[in-house]
């Protein structure tokens, strides 16, 4: 055997030493002909060098993938008082709306354990009465132009060299499109691929990178970015169902925009996989996160209480795809000779020993060795509780999905872009570190992008988490101590909804007086100019 290798090895060199002497022959023979006829071999032999360089281009784009890149991205962050609320004053504001006061309990109630800190940022314009479409285009000027114009700023790259934009906003999807509110924004160019993603729920995000990686595999391309946002004045409830009130102590302003490209140069991270799940066939995992309308007929987003259930379920979906990419064959069998270990267990006891026992869950693998950068879309306390338990993840591998929740909120699919800058602010990225974002959102589906470090992410090139405060660094104590004013939790909220809406009553009669005062007072000028009658 080693002989046969050793005579192919002898029989290659021989090869390519024969062509190589050969190339040298022609050239030696093309130096000695004169001008005028090395000329005329050359014009002659142009079309057919010309058509052997483009079959050989061909041939090589073929064989050789394109990879995709992350040179950089930005996440939304405001230090503006009129767009920071805390827990106690949300509730505040909330008293102005017209909610009812078993509401306003059921709000004071969640939002004693919501895991949500006092800086999170909503935009004002929500609590006003008459809301509109505009108020929708204001958010996007508040929220997502910043966020645009940070990634340029900070990459150098310029708004006409973007190739390919994607947006995804599940409930803002207004005409013209969010896309082609950021292309006339910042003057891109006219050969852009725009599309605009909506209805796509929480785990969008990585649906949008799909589509980005499908046009960069284009080498005619360059680059592209991603918007990921929801544009909550929108979506904002004013009625009385507790399902649909959930979103109001969840949902907080927040917009992540991406570079991505598919040339390395400066670049972050290599895009390796995108796992999409989608148990949408499951008619309770379809309806769990709906926008539909109550009994009274108003608008909202219906949240189910087997979301966390569907969660679950999705992620035990879409994970043992993940991991077969991402562990190693050692990995693999380590897990795989436990859940034998356990299974055999079970059967020993059950079918030999006659004893009853509970089916084995078969532990988790060991995710640790695999990932090293956890990011877990924020979509509640509850919710990380949960899959924390079930995955049995360690506090500090969670600690992103956590310090995102207490300092944002649920961002919706910008959540994962937080959880990696939280990464990154902390120097959690090591070169050749391994990223899992996971969302999981409407629909159902669970959806997974998964990164490669491509260089130690230094205090020089960090997304910052909170640019106000560059040394923050998470403490869960923080959410126990971040809690409702002593005021707020003895406000009587019966009696506050009751003055509310007489007061709402007042006005709007005083409204109908002023509308129809000119009729009123010809009636009453009528009334005294008709003479008496006197009956006898």
């Amino acid at each position: 055997m080693q002989a046969t290798l050793l005579t192919f090895q002898q029989q290659a060199v021989a090869a390519l030493r024969g062509v190589g002497n050969f190339s040298a022959g022609l050239l030696q023979r093309f130096l000695t002909l004169d001008k005028k006829t090395a000329t005329l071999l050359l014009v002659a032999l142009l079309p057919s060098l010309y058509a052997f360089y483009r079959a050989l281009k061909y041939v090589v784009l073929k064989l050789v993938p394109v990879k995709v890149y992350v040179r950089d991205f930005a996440v939304f962050q405001t230090n503006d008082p009129a767009w920071k609320y805390s827990n106690t004053q949300m509730l505040e504001k909330s008293q102005k709306m017209r909610f009812n006061g078993k509401s306003l309990d059921f709000f004071r109630k969640l939002s004693k354990n919501n895991g949500i800190g006092s800086k999170t940022a909503y935009p004002p314009q929500i609590f006003t009465t008459d809301r509109n479409v505009e108020d929708g285009r204001d958010e996007v000027r508040a929220v997502v132009f910043p966020t645009v114009r940070d990634l340029l700023e900070k990459t150098g790259i310029k708004a006409n060299e973007i190739d390919v934009l994607v947006t995804n906003c599940s409930m803002f999807v207004p005409t013209p499109s969010l896309s082609s509110i950021i292309i006339n924004e910042f003057k891109m160019k006219k050969e852009i691929h725009n599309f605009s993603l909506g209805g796509m729920g929480c785990s969008a995000s990585p649906l949008g990178v799909d589509i980005v990686q499908a046009f960069l595999r284009d080498r005619n391309l360059k680059y592209a970015i991603l918007v990921s946002t929801e544009i909550l004045t929108s979506i904002y409830y004013e009625g009385n169902e507790p399902s649909m009130l959930l979103a109001h102590t969840l949902f907080r302003a927040g917009c992540a925009a991406i570079l991505f490209t598919n040339v390395n140069y400066k670049c972050k991270y290599e895009l390796k996989h995108i796992v999409r799940t989608h148990i949408g066939a499951d008619d309770n995992a379809h309806k769990c996160i709906n926008l539909t309308v109550d009994s009274d007929g108003t608008s909202g987003v219906r949240l189910e209480k087997t979301i966390i259930k569907n969660a679950s379920k999705g992620l035990m979906n879409n994970v043992p795809r993940v991991l077969s990419k991402v562990m190693p064959l050692s990995l693999k069998l380590d897990y795989a000779l436990r859940m034998f270990a356990q299974f055999s267990a079970w059967y020993f006891d059950t079918r030999v020993r006659k004893i009853q026992t509970t089916y084995p869950k078969f532990g988790n693998p060991k995710f640790a060795k695999a990932i090293q950068n956890f990011c877990i879309h924020t979509g509640g306390r509850g919710v990380l509780d949960s899959l924390q338990e079930q995955f049995g993840l360690s506090d500090e591998l969670i600690a992103a999905s956590r310090a995102s929740l207490y300092m944002y909120g649920n961002t919706s699919s910008a959540s994962i872009w937080y959880e990696l800058a939280y990464h990154e602010h902390t120097g959690a990225v090591q070169k050749g570190n391994t990223v899992w974002q996971v969302a999981f959102g409407s629909g159902f589906k669970c959806n997974s992008i998964i990164l490669k470090a491509l260089k130690t992410v230094t205090k020089e090139t960090r997304t910052l988490f909170d640019r106000f405060n560059p040394d923050y660094v998470f403490d869960p104590k923080e959410v126990e101590r971040d809690v409702i004013s002593p005021e707020m939790m003895k406000a009587d909220f019966e009696k506050i909804a009751a003055e509310n809406q007489k007061t709402r009553d007042d006005a709007e009669w005083e409204k109908v007086k002023l509308k129809f005062s000119d009729r009123i007072a010809a009636e009453q000028e009528s009334v005294k100019q008709t003479p008496e009658i006197s009956v006898r």
